[in-house]
Formats: C-alpha cells, structure tokens, sequence
C-alpha cells in the first residue's frame, strides 16, 4: 500500500512540475513575443514645435501660411474690417431643407438620406476637416465628480479621462482629459444624448422629491443649507455604482415622481 502511494505522489509530482514549467515557458514567450513586436516598432519622433510645425506644411504641400488680420494699418491689404455692412460676404445661406439639386426635403427618408449627408459633407470639407479612415476607438473613464453651483443653478461637473486605443503603437501612451459640466436638475437632454437615463421628468421635482432611478440624481430639501437631509438617498444611488457602499437603513429605495 505504502509503495502504491508513494508512486502515485510521485506521478503527481511529475506532473505538477510538468505543467509549472510548461506555465512558466509560456508566460516567458508571451513576455518575449511582445517584447519581439514591440522592438520591431520605429521609435517615438521627437521633435520641437517648430519642426512638428514645418513637418506637417510639408505633408500638406503648405509652402506659406496666410497672414493674420491687420488691426493697425487701414492701407494694409490685410487690415481688419471694422464695417458692418461689408461683415457679411455671404448674407444668403442655403436653406436646409433644400438639396443641392434644388429639390425640396418634404419626407424625413429625404432629410436623413440626402440632405444631412449633403451638409455633413459641407461640414467635413470647409469646417471640421476629414476623419482619418483607421481613427483609434477611445476608452472614456469618470475619475472624478463634482457638484456645484453656476450662479443659482445647480451643475454636476464630471472629470473624464479618454484612453486611446494605442494597439497600432504601443510605445506611445495618449490620454484625453475632458471636463463635463451639465445642470443638474435639467440633464435629461444631455444625458440621453449620452445613452444614459435621464430623471425621468423634465419639471423641477417639487421640494423632498427624490429622483435616482436614472443616471443623474436629484433631491432638494426644505430648510438652511446643509448636505445632512439628502446623504441617505445620495448613498443609495451611489450603491449602484460602487460595489460594497453600505446603503442607510432610511434611505428612500424608490422615487416620488413630482405631480404633473
């Protein structure tokens, strides 16, 4: 029996550090792989301003930049116009509901087939520039969130961080930082702009409502200033977000809509 045993233990022996080893050469040639692909990469450019600046007039054959407006010299050919019936070369603009064609839009198929397109393109080539065909995704993170006043009215500010997808080169690290500032008693708008829930009401909730079935909370309560009426219900709808918050006993679990 004993010498039964001992073979088994040491079967398993073997085979424990079969498969160890068998982890650790993988583990190792992952390491390596990477470490392989990432050297066959060019390094980063470095370059100053300035040569970032002549680099890219030579991509885009720019041999001059145009100059600014002159502000000082009236018999400069570039001075400034100050005249208000010379501020507007072009007083007719294009009606929106007409295509290019001259045919009128008169169905949505027609705005959003035909007529959008026309006035993205527009948008594309005279304003915003065209948008590279291999545009890199980004990763948008909330790391921090704020809520303040702008005069009377209450705001919620959100600090975003946007983390290029950096696959194509990962020598170079590209992070976004975005500031987000929205009403916080009238975000519905903004927020379904953003694919997220809204309050569900677009009236000012009346006083000791609580509204946190959405992505936006909202709840105002009579009396002085002080966050003391409304950190239940605030923790509450923090519970949704950060796993292991412990949620009051007297929070409200559920929403009072305002009376319409």
């Amino acid at each position: 029996m004993y010498t039964i045993y001992r073979k088994r233990f040491t079967i398993h022996k073997i085979f424990y550090l079969l498969f160890a080893n068998m982890m650790v050469v993988s583990c190792v040639f992952a390491q390596e792989s990477t470490t392989s692909a990432e050297s066959t990469l060019p390094a980063p450019v470095k370059m100053t301003a300035q040569e970032d600046h002549r680099r890219m007039m030579e991509l885009l054959n720019i041999t001059s930049i145009r100059p600014g407006r002159n502000g000082m010299n009236p018999q400069a050919e570039n001075y400034a116009n100050y005249d208000e019936s010379k501020a507007n070369p072009y007083p007719d603009l294009p009606d929106p509901l007409v295509l290019k064609n001259g045919d009128k839009v008169t169905t949505a198929e027609m705005w959003w087939k035909q007529r959008r397109p026309e006035i993205v393109e527009d948008f594309d080539r005279e304003i915003y520039g065209r948008v590279p065909k291999d545009t890199p995704g980004v990763n948008w993170e909330v790391t921090n969130t704020t809520r303040d006043t702008n005069g009377v009215v209450p705001t919620i500010t959100k600090q975003l961080t946007g983390h290029v997808d950096n696959s194509s080169y990962p020598l170079i690290t590209v992070d976004i930082r975005l500031s987000l500032t929205t009403p916080a008693n009238a975000a519905g708008p903004v927020y379904r702009l953003l694919g997220k829930k809204d309050m569900g009401t677009t009236e000012f909730p009346p006083i000791e409502t609580t509204l946190i079935d959405g992505d936006v909370a909202c709840r105002q309560h009579s009396g002085m200033h002080t966050d003391g009426p409304n950190w239940p219900t605030f923790l509450t709808f923090a519970g949704r977000y950060i796993k292991g918050l412990p949620v009051p006993a007297t929070s409200t679990q559920s929403n009072k809509k305002p009376a319409q």
